[in-house]
């Protein structure tokens, strides 16, 4: 993380896959609420736009 300044541009990628890995995760695993899977599946699409 750069010592100062705004930290987004070093998070970003990072912050993206997170949640890609969690929609995968999300529509995999019977555990998760379906809602939970589509929000998850909402915001990636949104941030590949």
């Amino acid at each position: 993380m750069p010592p100062a300044g705004d930290p987004w541009p070093t998070l970003d990628l990072p912050a993206r896959v997170a949640v890609y890995v969690a929609a995968v995760r999300a529509l995999r695993e019977p555990s998760h609420s379906e809602g939970t899977a589509d929000a998850l599946v909402e915001a990636c699409r949104a941030m590949a736009q």
